[in-house]
């Protein structure tokens, strides 16, 4: 089976003795859904006790690690390609969980024991599918995952940050997509202002209070993420993965990289690709 094609695969994973995943961070937005056991995870330096029917939402931008308090552990998780959400979704409400990261955001939704059944099914859906791996699979997986964020926002409202999207939010959300296709170019705030017809003071204002990050964190924050692929996907120099990231000087990535995860690229590729490859 050849799952390079897939942007969002789906794993099963059931841990019967000690096991812990230090920080990291990763180019894709993450579901994870709690079967048996218990975990503690810090997602964005917020700690969470999370046990059976928790859903969980990290974004590709946020830092987390789990330290596993409960045995057997078995969860399913779901790893998905930005890029193709932001094809794929259209509403905005749903993109929000992982897009909007206001101050009272919680990443973990615990169901009740009513809606356990209902969303494991699903969740056991999308495994089925990733297994299957059959032509179009990306955009059958998609649809799939549209219809878990619907059921969950009719029965858990309050777990997304953009309940009633106004313009502003929605220029925002286009702003977003707009970074998110070309974070790798030289965008400048007058310049995105400019593209969408809208006073750079109010994108400044707005971004910051819609998406949790500043107009410049949020561009470096999706190039450091991309490098953190290219790192651990490839064999690339440092140098290229600089510049096919979005970084114009090396040194200047090396040092932002360095402040952002703690460690260099260098020393995050040694680290990290083998952690990976465990998890898969």
């Amino acid at each position: 089976m050849n799952r390079d094609i897939i942007s969002i695969p789906v794993f099963h994973k059931i841990n019967n003795k000690q096991f812990e995943i230090d920080e990291h961070s990763h180019n894709s937005h993450e579901i994870i859904y709690i079967v048996d056991g218990k975990a503690m995870f810090e997602i964005s330096n917020r700690k969470y006790i999370c046990e059976p029917n928790s859903l969980i939402f990290i974004s590709n931008f946020e830092s987390h690690k789990m330290k596993i308090l409960q045995y057997p552990y078995s969860r399913y998780y779901v790893l998905i390609d930005p890029q193709l959400f932001n094809t794929l979704l259209s509403s905005p409400i749903l993109a929000s969980i992982f897009k909007y990261r206001p101050d009272n955001f919680r990443h973990v939704v615990n169901l009740n024991k009513n809606d356990k059944t209902h969303f494991l099914k699903l969740i056991k859906w999308l495994y089925f599918i990733y297994q299957k791996n059959n032509i179009l699979t990306n955009e059958y997986l998609m649809s799939c995952l549209n219809i878990i964020l619907i059921e969950l926002y009719n029965k858990y409202k309050s777990a997304f940050p953009l309940l009633l999207p106004d313009k502003s939010a929605l220029t925002i959300l286009d702003i977003q997509k707009y970074i998110d296709a070309n974070y790798t170019q030289d965008i400048t705030l007058k310049d995105v202002a400019d593209k969408f017809y809208v006073n750079m003071y109010m994108v400044s204002r707005n971004f910051k209070k819609y998406t949790g990050f500043t107009f410049k964190e949020y561009i470096i924050l999706q190039r450091i993420s991309k490098a953190r692929e290219l790192l651990i996907n490839t064999s690339d120099t440092v140098t290229k993965i600089s510049m096919d990231s979005g970084f114009g000087n090396v040194n200047h990535f090396i040092r932002t990289f360095n402040t952002i995860e703690g460690i260099t690229p260098y020393q995050y590729r040694i680290k990290f690709k083998k952690l990976y490859l465990d998890l898969e």
